[in-house]
């Protein structure tokens, strides 16, 4: 099945902001959306968006990936699939 872009719905972060979602449902679309984002990777079945963040030493989502510090937020396939903001899909 195709991504499902119909499937959209809004969600609120820490800074009361909505965020556009969309729910992917098919796993080769997924691949496709990963294949063309440097900042998405496969970790297993997550997918990881990883950027660059100087001050992320201090957040629990900090990684440090050849000498730089990056933020990390990972998204885990739901039942529906994978859910992930509109501005990551492509």
């Amino acid at each position: 099945m195709i991504a499902n872009y119909a499937d959209m719905h809004n969600t609120n972060n820490i800074d009361n902001k909505v965020i556009k979602m969309a729910t992917i449902t098919s796993l080769s679309e997924m691949e496709k959306i990963v294949s063309r984002n440097r900042s998405l990777l496969w970790d297993g079945w997550d997918v990881l968006h990883i950027y660059p963040n100087p001050v992320a030493w201090r957040d629990a989502n900090g990684v440090f990936i050849k000498g730089k510090w990056f933020t990390q937020k990972r998204f885990t396939p739901e039942h529906d699939g994978w859910t992930l903001p509109n501005k990551l899909v492509r």
